[in-house]
This record gives structure tokens, sequence and C-alpha cells, in this order.
């Protein structure tokens, strides 16, 4: 494999529609939580094996929110965030990543 190059991912954000039913809110919390947390999941699948070595890092920035609430699902999202980077940090530092 060729050397990766630095890659800054940006995604996320919120729905911001009115949920009139559970239906629409359920379709909201699902289109919150795939753009905030799913995208950085297949971004990082996809780099498996070159993060997987000595020296390869993963910076995952996330919100105030996670921690102090006040943005319905988009705290969650965020907070979702912060649980998989310590799943990250648990299973790729035995093979030198960051």
């Amino acid at each position: 494999m060729g050397q990766t190059r630095p890659s800054h991912r940006r995604a996320g954000g919120v729905d911001g529609s009115s949920a009139k039913s559970i239906s629409e809110l359920y379709d909201s919390w699902i289109r919150d939580f795939a753009s905030n947390v799913l995208t950085a999941v297949i971004l990082t699948e996809v780099l498996d094996k070159r993060i997987r070595r000595p020296g390869g890092t993963i910076i995952n920035m996330t919100s105030i929110t996670a921690l102090r609430g006040g943005g319905g699902s988009y705290s969650a999202a965020k907070a979702a965030i912060i649980g998989w980077t310590f799943d990250l940090a648990k299973s790729l530092g035995k093979d030198g990543s960051r």
C-alpha cells in the first residue's frame, strides 16, 4: 500500500425538521445519527489497514453538546462519537496506532 496522506473529515449537522409523528421523529434521529456518526465509522473502516500500523493516528472531533446536552439528536450523536473513540483506542492502540 502507498502512503496515506492526512485526511480531514468534517460531516454532520442536524436534520432540523419538526417531527409531527413518532415516525418522523425516528427518521429525523436516524438522519442525524447517519450524518454525524456513520460517516466517521465508514471512513475509518475504509482506512482501517492503513491506520493499523505504528504511527497511524485518528483524531475525532465532536461538540460540547455531547457532554452538556441541549442539542437533542445532535448531542446524542456526538456523545456516540466519544464512546466509539474510546473503543477505537482500545482496539487500535495494541497495533501502535493513536
